[in-house]
């Protein structure tokens, strides 16, 4: 594959496209209520035969992006040096109507164990939430990562050197300790359970009352869609539309820990925590 510096400049500013947007798509509250998305229909070019899965929030994202970006990124005056198109952005976020080029060499940059957006939001979580479980050497990683090809298939991957192996270890191992002190504790995940189901009362009462979020299929779901942000949904829970889980969340009052399993748990204790939901 060949790079020289006018692709890998167009290729950067591409990335950066990406690397902003790719989580535009996120329902409110990030993960807590992607339960809530609807399900792909079965007459949707992503319906697979036998499977029953929801849209997730990278199928907003792209939606988004092709819906609302393109005359702002495509028809950009300093665009007239790179001729970027938006499907070259959406490439990197798993757009399945794109026939990707070059773009696979840099999909690790935005989705991977290394991606950018773990290797920030430990840094950045770490920082604020005032603790050290997710501190790496970020300037270590970065200065040791490569392009490299695989001898046996001759594709293009993104690489570690061999110097930079045990701070690439040491990012996955700081994303673990994260989720199991922090992401996965038990009041915060008990506020994701409230969150959820508040977000569904709403849902219910408000809009078109489906109790499923608008789905990335136009752009008027969409302008829905990107109505049911942050504030609005806190506006909603203030004036009693959560129901008795909106106001567990204004009150502070969650749920305790009624049943905790082990750090990994066995087959006894899943049909357990069955039991408990």
């Amino acid at each position: 594959m060949n790079f020289n510096e006018a692709g890998l400049e167009r290729d950067r500013k591409i990335i950066r496209f990406a690397a902003l947007l790719h989580d535009i798509g996120h329902s409110p509250f990030s993960h807590a209520d992607e339960e809530l998305m609807p399900y792909i229909p079965e007459d949707h070019p992503k319906y697979k035969k036998g499977e029953d899965k929801r849209f997730s929030h990278e199928d907003y994202s792209i939606a988004v992006i092709k819906t609302f970006f393109k005359d702002i990124i495509e028809n950009y005056k300093d665009n007239d040096n790179y001729d970027i198109k938006v499907e070259d952005v959406t490439a990197l976020l798993g757009d399945e109507t794109v026939k990707p080029k070059r773009s696979h060499v840099w999909k690790n940059i935005i989705s991977s164990q290394l991606d950018a957006d773990r290797a920030d939001y430990l840094l950045r979580d770490s920082l604020h939430l005032g603790i050290s479980y997710g501190i790496y050497d970020k300037e270590r990683l970065v200065n040791t990562m490569s392009i490299a090809t695989d001898p046996e298939t001759y594709s293009t991957n993104l690489a570690v050197e061999e110097g930079g192996w045990h701070v690439a270890e040491s990012l996955v191992i700081a994303r673990y300790h994260m989720f199991t002190q922090v992401y996965f504790h038990k009041t915060r995940r008990a506020f994701d359970h409230h969150i959820e189901n508040a977000l569904k009362e709403i849902l219910l009462k408000h809009g078109d009352r489906s109790g499923f979020f608008p789905p990335p299929d136009g752009e008027e779901n969409l302008k829905k869609y990107l109505e049911y942000d942050d504030w609005a949904m806190y506006g909603l829970l203030k004036e009693g539309l959560g129901g008795e889980h909106g106001k567990i969340i204004l009150e502070r009052k969650q749920d305790k820990c009624v049943f905790q399993t082990s750090e990994v748990p066995d087959e006894d204790e899943l049909d357990r925590f069955e039991d408990y939901i």
